[in-house]
């Protein structure tokens, strides 16, 4: 079982990756390292990083094997199914960088709204990382199928103010431009909040409305 670690070792990693960069880069962090910055988790055991473009995949992933990263010879059974990673990558501690392009998963994208929405949380040296609004890190690991992403939602929901109809609304404007089917997973995932942690998301009434229809 890999460890987790605390906001200060992804500082220090952060600081590592911006003061190794020849040029300036700005990377979106989502899932649980957003939430171990916002004190909604003690730790996490690897952050999710969306890049805007490829060429920035390709620079950031040739500088963090020169800080040690591999990408794993074995894999997580929750990781398994996850197939749209764009990147997996390990360092010898078992800390893990999972990386996206633009999209995540082939379900939700990193839109102009969501690039709003997030919040500066540092620059180290060349690297600036902005997190994802908490609305959007609900509405991502809705979408996703690990182990930790129910109770992660609800420590989110317990310790801070959501606008459930910004969650919505960007659901419903990604829906448009994919082939469908995020609506009805967002619904899924909020029934199984409801039940399994007692959360009743005020957007549930309009989502069965949505899926009636």
């Amino acid at each position: 079982m890999r460890k987790s670690y605390g906001k200060e070792y992804l500082q220090e990693l952060f600081a590592k990756i911006g003061d190794s960069l020849s040029e300036e880069m700005t990377v979106f962090l989502f899932g649980g390292g957003a939430m171990a910055f916002r004190n909604q988790k003690p730790a996490t055991k690897d952050v999710d990083l969306i890049l805007d473009k490829e060429r920035d995949y390709a620079v950031f992933t040739e500088l963090i094997k020169h800080l040690g990263f591999k990408e794993p010879v074995e894999v997580e059974i929750e990781h398994k199914g996850i197939k749209a990673i764009d990147g997996m990558w390990d360092n010898p501690n078992g800390f893990r960088l999972d990386l996206f392009v633009k999209h995540v998963l082939h379900k939700l994208e990193l839109t102009e709204q969501v690039k709003k929405r997030s919040e500066l949380l540092a620059s180290y040296g060349l690297l600036e990382v902005r997190m994802l609004s908490n609305e959007d890190v609900i509405l991502f690991k809705c979408m996703t199928d690990r182990i930790d992403d129910l109770g992660d939602i609800a420590a989110i929901v317990r310790t801070s103010s959501i606008d459930w109809n910004i969650i919505l609304e960007e659901c419903k404007l990604q829906e448009r431009s994919k082939k469908g089917g995020l609506l009805l997973r967002l619904l899924e995932k909020l029934e199984e909040l409801k039940e399994k942690q007692g959360i009743d998301a005020p957007i549930l009434p309009q989502l069965r409305k949505i899926a009636s229809q």
